[in-house]
């Protein structure tokens, strides 16, 4: 049977921002749940971010399987404390914790860390079951160097995973296209041949354009034909591309796998700026 420890985490989490000059400080007292004997390592934030979508499921575990806690208003500060499989542990300013999606949160910061200073908490903790004060004993360089070795470990697995939803797409892709009647294959013929045509016409003008720069006179009548071919190439390109994105929407295979290949573009969008503040909060600390 599982038992369950609380640490209580004190900690001073300085938000460093893109813009210079600017940092605000955020105290939060977080008891975190986790599996484990006394004494194991405690939690350790992250990163600062903030929810981009309203109503947005705080649950117990990384899933849309678990229990919704609540549901978190649009602009909402978080610190990260873990990744797993584009979900993040987070912990809200009023002490909540849980897991929300990647995708809708943004990293807004990291923690530059500082050793916890003494005295009496904020708020003493929870009388039943061992819990523990988690102390920061690390100084802030070593634990900003931790956070940005997490940070750098999530991103390359955003990386692979982004790399296998590519390869997962061209694949069923090129299948599609191995049978010439399937109306994808056609409609990609027919934005190859409409970029054969554009092209020509392409050529045709900038061909003009360079004999009027070394003094060769174009006639006008040419001219009004080259840009007339031009702007119908041009027109029958942007059709073929619409018909072409029209027949690979409306297939239902290839339709999930843009989805997953959309969600893998950002997790890897996420992951590099959680890479990006973690490398910030690192530079700041002397």
């Amino acid at each position: 049977m599982k038992k369950w420890f609380g640490f209580v985490l004190f900690a001073l989490l300085a938000l460093v921002l893109a813009v210079p000059g600017f940092a605000a400080s955020y105290t939060y007292t977080v008891t975190i749940e986790s599996d484990g004997a006394p004494g194991g390592a405690e939690p350790q934030p992250l990163a600062i971010a903030e929810t981009v979508a309203g109503s947005l499921n705080l649950r117990e575990g990384p899933g849309t399987g678990n229990r919704s806690l609540g549901k978190l208003p649009k602009g909402t500060e978080l610190v990260v404390f873990a990744y797993e499989n584009g979900w993040a542990q987070v912990a809200t300013g009023d002490g909540q914790v849980g897991w929300v999606s990647t995708r809708y949160i943004q990293i807004v910061g990291a923690v530059a860390p500082s050793a916890a200073a003494g005295g009496a908490p904020d708020a003493a903790p929870p009388a039943a079951g061992p819990v523990g004060s988690a102390v920061i004993s690390a100084s802030p360089k070593e634990r900003a160097a931790k956070a940005l070795a997490s940070a750098q470990a999530e991103l390359e697995k955003a990386k692979g995973q982004f790399e296998e939803a590519k390869a997962a797409y061209a694949k069923a892709l090129e299948e599609i296209l191995k049978d010439p009647a399937s109306a994808i294959a056609i409609a990609q013929a027919e934005l190859d041949e409409a970029q054969a045509i554009f092209d020509s016409a392409q050529i045709l003008v900038d061909g003009q354009k360079e004999l009027e720069d070394q003094g060769i006179p174009v006639s006008e009548e040419d001219k009004t034909a080259a840009q007339s071919e031009f702007g119908r190439a041009e027109t029958a390109l942007g059709t073929a591309k619409d018909n072409l994105k029209l027949q690979v929407e409306s297939n239902a295979d290839l339709a999930k796998l843009q989805i997953a290949l959309d969600d893998a573009q950002t997790l890897l969008n996420q992951a590099q700026k959680a890479v990006d503040a973690a490398q910030a909060a690192l530079d700041a600390i002397k």
